[in-house]
């Protein structure tokens, strides 16, 4: 119990200042590795029954505490296609109740945009398609 409140506190810190100083995609691997190694090291140096207990405080700190962050990253992610961070986005959110609630709404205005701009596109193209066919008699 001891070992999970000294490890929350410093992912606290350490969290918020990585935050602070380096990009949500640098974050994202930053937490990946953390949870990889505490995992890693639960398995290696502690009774199981504590397991369950240090992954859930460390996605609390590592992962909900910083939610808010991450999903007002996840339209840029959508935006420029970036694929690596979309995984991480989904691997990291995907582990902590409700976590993907807000990047689905996301995901449905972002789909609904583009789509809405492709139709506007093939609306306009066919609109100049169409006057170029009207116009041809008179050239």
């Amino acid at each position: 119990r001891q070992r999970q409140m000294c490890i929350r506190d410093s992912y606290i810190k350490e969290s918020d200042w990585f935050l602070q100083k380096n990009s949500v995609s640098d974050y994202m691997k930053k937490a990946q590795e953390r949870l990889a190694h505490e995992q890693e090291t639960a398995q290696q140096y502690y009774d199981t029954s504590t397991e369950p207990e240090l992954k859930t405080a460390c996605e609390a700190v590592l992962i909900s505490r910083h939610n808010e962050i991450l999903q007002s990253e996840f339209q840029s992610m959508l935006r420029h296609e970036k694929e690596e961070d979309m995984k991480r986005f989904y691997h990291l959110l995907s582990r902590i109740p409700n976590g993907l609630d807000l990047s689905s709404a996301t995901m449905k205005n972002f789909l609904t945009e583009v789509g809405l701009s492709i139709v506007m596109e093939q609306s306009s193209t066919s609109n100049t398609k169409r006057a170029l066919i009207n116009s041809a008699p008179f050239i």
